[in-house]
């Protein structure tokens, strides 16, 4: 799950009681963590996700990517992003884009205590190891999710790149060697293709000393999947929640059940939601206190609920954040207007909006 800064307890309980009531009055706070997508370049061709078909389809649309320079600007407003704990900059393949240390370094100039996530395929070890290096230099708090969906072949099948394990695996281990203390994830995007896996890539983490973060694929616009149907079988469902189970159980003899509830909350309302898609375990506070950036600068309450808020080159973030069609949206969230879903960042900024909850379902599943 996306790790978040500790802030003293009295704080943190007083800043998530006004996040829930500020949400019951359709009223934002400043954001806490927000996506961008700092570019839809990719040299993968996952299955479950068609990003690496819009420049082939529409090569001249790379050139209206947002500059270094506007996503300076955006990050401008130190005081609107003052609250800030977590930034997930995510592609396409972020490490394409150059500039990339440069974006991290004006996020860390705006917000110097959060967190920056880079979500990567790690086909391109020698450039995250050079670009590692680079941002690590300026921002210390930065983490790195390295995707792998199965050992050898299956990896292989599902990126559509030949030796995509063996690239990914070498990014990894070059990762851990060069950079002893810095938080390496290993993300795991789970369909019924490879579910029979889960186990194998969770014990090649355990084994490794990666941090595992299995999740479900999920069908967006953001990922321009909507036509593919990702749908698993009773059986299906029940391989998977054995595998979570186990998952679970191994994570509480580890850590203890306080420190491992917001694994256990994100493995078990996986299968809750596999079984029924409409159900809405915690209330979304997309839009209230978290927000996504495409790469053309159209900002969205989320990456799953493409209903556009307002654009950052056209105004500043403040006023597209306190925006009337910003509040419109907001109102539709309140109402569960939105698409349901249980995508990692979105369901992990959630939980944690929702300490009440968290700790009821801990005594009751518990």
């Amino acid at each position: 799950m996306n790790t978040v800064i500790k802030r003293p307890k009295a704080k943190a309980f007083f800043d998530l009681v006004n996040r829930r009531i500020r949400r019951l009055r359709c009223l934002p706070v400043l954001p806490r963590t927000f996506c961008l997508a700092v570019t839809y370049k990719c040299n993968g061709k996952c299955t479950m996700c068609n990003l690496w078909k819009v420049y082939r389809e529409n090569p001249k649309l790379v050139k209206e990517e947002l500059s270094l320079s506007e996503i300076q600007n955006f990050l401008s407003d130190r005081e609107f992003f003052k609250d800030l704990d977590f930034v997930y900059l995510s592609g396409g393949e972020p490490f394409l884009r150059e500039d990339l240390p440069e974006i991290v370094k004006s996020i860390h100039e705006c917000n110097p205590t959060c967190i920056v996530y880079v979500a990567t395929n790690g086909f391109l070890t020698d450039n995250i190891i050079k670009t590692t290096k680079e941002i690590l230099s300026t921002h210390p708090r930065f983490q790195i999710g390295v995707s792998l969906d199965g050992i050898n072949e299956i990896h292989d099948k599902i990126r559509g790149v030949k030796r995509a394990f063996k690239k990914a695996s070498e990014t990894l281990f070059a990762l851990k060697e060069n950079f002893p203390n810095l938080h390496i994830q290993v993300t795991m995007t789970v369909t019924p293709i490879n579910l029979k896996h889960v186990p194998y890539v969770y014990d090649f983490c355990k084994k490794n000393g990666f941090f595992p973060r299995i999740g479900l694929a999920s069908v967006s616009e953001y990922f321009q999947n909507l036509p593919a149907h990702f749908k698993y079988s009773k059986e299906e469902i029940e391989e998977l929640k054995k595998h979570f189970h186990a998952i679970g159980r191994d994570i509480i003899q580890e850590r203890g059940k306080i420190n491992a509830l917001m694994e256990l909350f994100w493995l078990d309302g996986s299968i809750k939601f596999l079984t029924n898609p409409t159900i809405r375990l915690v209330p979304c506070y997309a839009g209230f206190v978290s927000f996504y950036i495409d790469p053309y600068g159209t900002v969205y309450p989320c990456y799953n609920f493409f209903e556009k808020m307002g654009n950052i080159r056209k105004q500043k973030i403040r006023d597209v954040w306190f925006s009337k069609t910003s509040q419109t949206i907001r109102k539709r969230i309140l109402r569960n207007q939105c698409p349901n879903c249980w995508i990692v960042h979105e369901a992990s900024s959630n939980m944690s909006s929702d300490y009440f909850r968290k700790y009821k379902y801990l005594l009751k599943r518990y």
